[in-house]
């Protein structure tokens, strides 16, 4: 279709979504370029942009393509969130506060957004804010048992963080005790459960008032 009108900026940016399914980032990047410069108004290739340059680990970059698909699109949660976690991985000078007020205006575009949540959760988290932390992400949590079931693999995000709180705070250790009785869920994917599994086990440690190992041997999950 690119052939055919290559003035068409839908037909690069659908092609940019090809290519990043595919993981093929840096043609990904090429073609939202080519739609952004065909249709600049148009927040989506900016934000298809930002998310492949992120993938390539290219922080300084991705930030500058978020930042414009926000300005274009103000509105758009997903945008606001992308852009609070490549600061928050930049981790500059007042990276974390910005990031905050990132997924904050996310959570005013979408007080639902599981993914925001989760992500405050850890921004308070890391800056030692620990009962905004358990906070977010036991609204996190919430929504997800509500939607999908306590045994839904999606949990398993929302269950880690909940963890790493008790493990930085322990005062907050009796607020989790309750994530202990939900059964790991029988998934194929077993990475998932090893998440799972990990979660429940940092929670676990921190119950009991045990002193945090320096390392955790996790079981390999068998190839048969």
């Amino acid at each position: 279709a690119t052939v055919i009108e290559p003035s068409n900026a839908l037909y690069h940016f659908n092609l940019g979504e090809s290519y990043r399914a595919l993981k093929r980032h840096e043609d990904a990047a090429a073609s939202y370029r080519q739609a952004s410069t065909l249709d600049p108004e148009w927040a989506d290739p900016h934000f298809g942009l930002g998310t492949s340059l992120y993938d390539m680990g290219r922080l300084e970059d991705a930030i500058l393509s978020y930042r414009t698909a926000v300005d274009l699109a103000p509105e758009d949660a997903e945008a606001w969130s992308n852009l609070g976690n490549a600061l928050m991985d930049r981790n500059g000078p007042g990276d974390r506060e910005e990031a905050e007020a990132c997924y904050r205006r996310a959570l005013a575009c979408d007080a639902g957004y599981v993914e925001a949540l989760n992500n405050l959760g850890e921004c308070y988290n890391v800056q030692g804010k620990y009962r905004e932390a358990e906070n977010f992400n036991s609204r996190a949590l919430a929504i997800f048992e509500k939607a999908y079931g306590p045994d839904h693999p999606n949990l398993a995000a929302s269950l880690i963080n909940l963890a790493a709180v008790p493990i930085a705070n322990l005062q907050l250790v009796g607020a989790f005790t309750a994530i202990l009785t939900a059964p790991i869920p029988s998934v194929s994917r077993r990475v998932t459960d090893m998440n799972l599994h990990v979660a429940r086990l940092l929670i676990q440690v921190v119950r009991l008032g045990a002193r945090w190992p320096t390392t955790i041997l996790i079981p390999t999950a068998s190839t048969s």
